[in-house]
């Protein structure tokens, strides 16, 4: 008889020290969404990489549980590896108090940008940007500009597109990576430019993003603020998520399922 792979990370769960690389994160989040019960001990004991991975695709609710219950040193470790957007997402859905306990793991600038993300309208675009990005100049070489990308690609979420600023952190043009790719070494950004790129305003709706995804069959945009300064990038993977949660919570209504807004500060935070 075939064992499941729920069976397989129970049996797991039976040892002392479990662990999981035979497990994908997306298997381990299917998993902690079925057996809640579990959460705790399966992310203490992921590398850090992969409990944030785990951690983003696991219900709402359930984000916000291991967030307040989970040993302080883990939280700060889940915290610091988050991507800027990830971060943003699960920081605006609680309370301001335990945001001013969150956001003192963060290293000073970190802290700085995460603030200033969470002081965009609730459902703005400015709630989903990730401010990791890679941009040069349009007087750069591609060979300048794929040097960049290696030595930032690793720490950076998204590179399938490059943008270009001017002196004044503009916008003014954005390049597929394949085409830098192809183009000869040598070759100047600026020859490679068209200026006809599409961007995100950083207090446009959510709606409203999703709309231009769709319209232009986009992965990835940018987001400018009214200036035209590049303020970061909006994945479609943010977009699905919010939709999904939406649509989550559209069904609970209907079903009179609507989950209770729970006074999460009452539980012990931050225990070792």
């Amino acid at each position: 008889m075939e064992i499941t792979k729920e069976e397989l990370i129970l049996d797991v769960l039976k040892h002392e020290k479990p662990y999981f690389t035979d497990f994908r994160t997306s298997e381990l989040a299917e998993f902690l969404n079925d057996y809640p019960e579990y959460g705790q001990k399966v992310i203490i004991n992921l590398e850090p990489h992969r409990a944030v991975k785990t951690l983003k695709f696991l219900d709402l609710k359930l984000q916000k549980k291991l967030i307040h219950t989970l040993p302080s040193n883990k939280v700060a470790e889940l915290i610091q590896n988050m991507h800027f957007d990830d971060r943003t997402a699960l920081l605006s859905e609680l309370t301001s108090e335990s945001v001013k306990k969150l956001v003192l793991f963060l290293p000073h600038d970190d802290r700085i940008e995460t603030l200033a993300l969470l002081g965009y309208p609730e459902d703005s675009v400015g709630r989903l940007m990730n401010p990791d990005y890679i941009e040069v100049k349009d007087n750069m070489s591609v060979q300048d500009a794929l040097n960049k990308i290696r030595k930032l690609g690793r720490t950076i979420e998204n590179i399938n597109f490059i943008y270009i600023i001017d002196d004044t952190e503009k916008l003014i043009d954005d390049i597929n990576l394949k085409e830098l790719l192809i183009a000869s070494p040598e070759t100047k950004i600026s020859d490679l430019m068209d200026r006809k790129y599409i961007a995100l305003n950083v207090i446009d709706d959510q709606e409203s993003a999703s709309s231009l995804f769709r319209k232009n069959n986009r992965a990835v945009l940018p987001v400018i603020d009214n200036e035209g300064i590049l303020l970061g990038i909006v994945t479609i993977d943010d977009i699905l998520r919010i939709q999904s949660e939406e649509d989550t919570e559209d069904i609970q209504k209907i079903g009179g399922t609507e989950a209770l807004d729970e006074p999460y500060m009452n539980t012990r935070f931050f225990n070792s």
